[in-house]
């Protein structure tokens, strides 16, 4: 979502990154069409997004997609061979920032929180510790772990095109994780993949649940005091 977007960006301005997007020329990074068998695409999309950063002269790519990291991490150097820039999802770097203090948490979330892992960024990555870190670095944050969680994680119902071609049972199973995620006393949800943010929260919608789903990167950039135009 576009509210993801916005927080990363807030971040990387507070800390002074020095950065910039593709614009226009940035295209999805493919990862849908490689998982349709659509190879020959995602072969091309692969080539032009990496010519495009080449030419900017970037020394690291920063995703705030779990998806997309993965793609990039993974499928593009099968694809265009070794990769001439650092790729960083964004819940690491945050992690980094914070452990080099240059991240300051100006608000106490005072608040449980529940922790979602995404399919791509953990059992594709094995990233599963940033998060939290992240997380727990929160002050007033008391982290709810889920019954299933890193490894074991529950899919939030919207991974491998499903909410696309199934989109009942895509619900249905974001539905009995959020069930999952209300027996944890937790009033907030957080994840890092702007797809279980938006099948999760649909969820929520559905069922009428009293819980709100944020990414991490809106939770930290709420902790940070830094202004996302809503309450």
């Amino acid at each position: 979502t576009m509210d993801i977007a916005k927080a990363t960006a807030l971040i990387l301005n507070e800390v002074g990154e020095d950065w910039s997007i593709l614009g226009s020329e940035e295209w999805c990074c493919g990862d849908p069409l490689s998982m349709a068998g659509q190879t020959r695409s995602f072969s091309e999309i692969a080539q032009h997004n990496i010519g495009i950063i080449r030419k900017t002269r970037a020394k690291s790519v920063v995703f705030s997609c779990g998806e997309c990291y993965r793609a990039f991490a993974l499928d593009y150097p099968k694809t265009v061979g070794n990769l001439d820039f650092k790729v960083c999802h964004i819940s690491r770097y945050i992690s980094e920032q914070i452990g080099k203090g240059n991240l300051e948490f100006r608000k106490s979330m005072n608040s449980p929180i529940a922790y979602h892992d995404p399919c791509m960024l953990g059992r594709m990555c094995g990233m599963y510790d940033e998060p939290r870190e992240v997380i727990k670095s929160i002050p007033g944050v008391e982290l709810r772990e889920l019954p299933r969680n890193r490894e074991l994680s529950s899919c939030c119902g919207g991974g491998g095109l499903l909410t696309t071609t199934y989109p009942k049972l895509a619900l249905e199973i974001a539905e009995r994780r959020m069930t999952e995620i209300e027996a944890t006393g937790a009033t907030l949800v957080a994840s890092a993949c702007p797809t279980c943010k938006l099948t999760i929260q649909n969820a929520a919608l559905e069922k009428k649940r009293d819980i709100r789903v944020l990414d991490l990167t809106e939770l930290v950039a709420k902790a940070m005091g830094l202004s996302m135009g809503q309450p």
